[in-house]
């Protein structure tokens, strides 16, 4: 090796999972906003039991408030090769599992 240049390191960053977060941010977009309508829709016409509604609809506000923190810890780890974020990112993925799976499988009116 030559005085002066720096030594080659292999790159650790993934582009599918750049791009994975990339549309999976747009697709989080587009299924919180046919999901406010739908709950508005379902709000209005269906009988909800007491409270079921306000948690359902209060659920779908707290995905809101982690999902995007995910994909952004997601992105910056990727992108700047920390296991740290990437790891926060997987961390806070169990809770948005977890409302996806209740809207798929335990909402009241699916």
């Amino acid at each position: 090796m030559q005085p002066g240049t720096a030594r080659a390191r292999p790159v650790l960053t993934s582009l599918p999972l750049q791009v994975f977060i990339y549309f999976g941010g747009w697709w989080d977009v587009l299924f919180w906003l046919i999901s406010i309508v739908v709950f508005i829709y379902k709000g209005s016409t269906l009988p909800y039991p007491n409270g079921r509604f306000a948690a359902e609809f209060v659920f779908l506000w707290l995905w809101l408030l982690v999902e995007p923190v995910r994909l952004f810890l997601g992105s910056k780890g990727n992108k700047t090769e920390q296991p740290g974020p990437l790891l926060f990112s997987l961390l806070l993925a169990l809770p948005v599992v977890a409302f996806l799976v209740y809207y798929m499988r335990f909402q009241t009116f699916v």
